[in-house]
């Protein structure tokens, strides 16, 4: 799952999106429920005769939805899984009758270009390299002319083209003459699998795109506390222990649940270096004490500042593409306004955001 699916997801779950970033979401989750099930057809058709990773970016330049090694070639599958009709004619590409301004097919053969560029970088110019554009909503139709480079596969094709490309691996002979200096890249029954893969994966590298920043609008909407993932409750009960939720189906230690609520916020704030116990603490709801909060930092953060305020490094951190200062200053004014309200409502024996809460 791309890291930009995972913060929509944390979004979605406190009410904090949008209209458009709804849109986007669910045209995510259905790109991610298209590559699983691909990935599942090729591990039922190859078993362990293949090397296959789903998700990889080689040099931020090339992303595979899956990256497949046989014995026989380099496969990039793109899966597709378009909500309507799809028509590739004359080198233009049409979604329910109207043309995409974002090319995919173009898009594959650029990307397939650069990715054959990178195995000659790595050792691999002779290999040979190949990939399959792959949609795979089967209420839909798709309709593709010669002019493409790279085979589209629909659907009702996947599993012959599966198992077509099984059978060329199995009789394969291709690496009885390879060689990349002192290293054969093949053995007398075909690619060496596992060398093979190897080489490309010198290249693996960071997504070369992210989720949006969380901006104000996020911040405003966004429902703050423990959240049950199962039914998306905010009313939990919460004890020095234990957190339960009344469907049944949550109940998880309190360490373990403020962890991983720390680690979405964490994630969440990917454009930012830093954590401070007082953000975490406004993102929890006063729900959990900055002590206990602070004593999960230290065991699981590297401490970047020591003193009355401590500051923790931000694993999730990734540099900004866009000068975001003036984001990071709104935030912070933000949430410091906001926690003093939170503070105050605690010394008065308020809870505003959670009355159900039980605190022990």
């Amino acid at each position: 799952m791309s890291g930009e699916l995972k913060c929509l997801l944390a979004l979605e779950r406190r009410g904090a999106l949008s209209e458009d970033e709804l849109f986007l979401l669910q045209r995510l989750e259905a790109g991610d429920r298209g590559e699983a099930e691909l990935l599942a057809m090729v591990e039922s058709v190859f078993g362990e005769e293949v090397w296959v990773r789903r998700n990889v970016w080689l040099d931020r330049q090339v992303e595979c939805d899956l990256l497949v090694v046989t014995r026989a070639r380099v496969l990039n599958l793109n899966a597709k899984f378009y909500q309507g009709d799809f028509r590739y004619v004359d080198g233009k590409a049409f979604f329910n009758q109207s043309e995409l301004r974002s090319n995919p097919v173009l898009a594959f053969q650029r990307s397939m270009d650069r990715l054959r560029e990178l195995a000659r970088r790595c050792g691999l110019e002779d290999v040979p390299v190949d990939g399959r554009l792959v949609f795979l909503n089967p209420d839909y139709s798709v309709s593709v002319d010669g002019s493409n480079v790279w085979p589209c596969v629909g659907r009702a094709d996947v599993l012959k083209m599966l198992q077509d490309l099984r059978a060329e691996a199995g009789g394969s002979r291709l690496g009885t003459g390879y060689n990349s200096g002192s290293r054969r890249t093949g053995t007398p029954s075909g690619l060496d699998i596992n060398w093979v893969a190897s080489r490309l994966m010198t290249l693996e590298s960071e997504s070369k795109y992210w989720a949006a920043p969380l901006n104000l609008s996020h911040l405003q909407k966004m429902y703050r506390g423990l959240l049950c993932p199962s039914c998306g409750n905010r009313h939990l009960s919460v004890s020095q222990r234990i957190v339960v939720c009344a469907c049944g189906h949550y109940r998880i230690s309190k360490e373990q649940a403020v962890w991983e609520t720390v680690q979405e916020f964490a994630m969440l704030l990917h454009d930012q270096p830093v954590l401070r116990t007082s953000e975490l603490e406004w993102y929890l709801g006063g729900e959990v004490r900055r002590g206990f909060i602070l004593n999960i930092l230290k065991e699981n953060f590297k401490i970047t500042r020591l003193g009355r305020f401590t500051v923790f490094q931000n694993p999730f951190y990734r540099e900004p593409r866009e000068n975001c200062v003036q984001r990071l200053i709104d935030r912070e004014d933000y949430i410091k306004r906001n926690s003093t309200i939170q503070n105050m409502n605690r010394i008065t024996g308020v809870n505003k955001y959670n009355k159900q809460t039980k605190r022990k």
